[in-house]
């Protein structure tokens, strides 16, 4: 079991992906802490979880309120000394809850703004997006937020790649109207998803560490192959 012995954060973990990662943790040995909104989905995943043997941690929790933030951090640092894997996956709203953006006050999204909160972040973090994503300039603001006003396990623990892709689109040559050059695909992500994981979660040795802080993509007239541009 690859897992035995460490503890898991899964927020979010009563359905879908979040109890998925669950019991997939929970497979490998890893003693479970789950949260969810609701107290029966957790209970049914705590019987999941101990049918594989592992213990479990269920906490009822709605991560979108402040006020339960706290108390969850107060009540996961009482009770473990220390913790191995975190998966930052509730969410606010969904399908089956829908909520209106402008029901959520000002203390709602401060608390959801990163960009105050950077000296309290000690993780390290690998950013993956594209010059055409919607999400480009928050991808943009984090990375540099963490890589120089982060934690001891944050400063200058930061990776970015950036390319000429939208939004989970870094697989394709087509990006709207335009076809960037094959080159501009991303198809070592996967391998590079797993390398930065076996390294900082497994202690696996690598050299990932050794790359460049910021890998981009200048973008080129695709219609010229002459142009300068569409490199990394």
């Amino acid at each position: 079991m690859k897992l035995k012995d460490k503890i898991a954060i899964v927020t979010g973990g009563g359905r879908g992906i979040g109890k998925a990662i669950a019991l997939a943790f929970a497979r490998e040995g890893a003693d479970v802490i789950v949260t969810a909104r609701t107290e029966s989905e957790i209970e049914k995943v705590a019987e999941d979880i101990m049918a594989l043997g592992s213990k479990w941690v269920p906490m009822v929790a709605d991560l979108g309120k402040k006020e339960s933030l706290q108390i969850f951090v107060d009540r996961i640092s009482t009770q473990f000394s220390s913790l191995d894997i975190l998966v930052n996956n509730a969410g606010v709203g969904s399908g089956q809850n829908p909520r209106v953006v402008a029901e959520y006050d000002d203390d709602f999204w401060e608390q959801m703004n990163m960009e105050n909160q950077y000296s309290e972040v000690n993780v390290p973090s690998l950013f993956i997006g594209g010059w055409y994503d919607c999400f480009q300039q928050g991808t943009l603001h984090d990375f540099v937020g963490r890589q120089n006003n982060g934690m001891d396990g944050a400063k200058g623990n930061q990776k970015l790649v950036i390319g000429p892709w939208t939004h989970t689109n870094e697989w394709d040559q087509q990006q709207g109207q335009l076809k960037y050059p094959e080159d501009s695909q991303f198809n070592g992500e996967i391998d590079m998803t797993l390398e930065w994981f076996n390294f900082w979660l497994k202690g696996e040795n690598s050299t990932i560490m050794n790359e460049p802080a910021v890998r981009y993509y200048v973008m080129g007239d695709v219609s010229d192959p002459n142009a300068p541009g569409n490199e990394w």
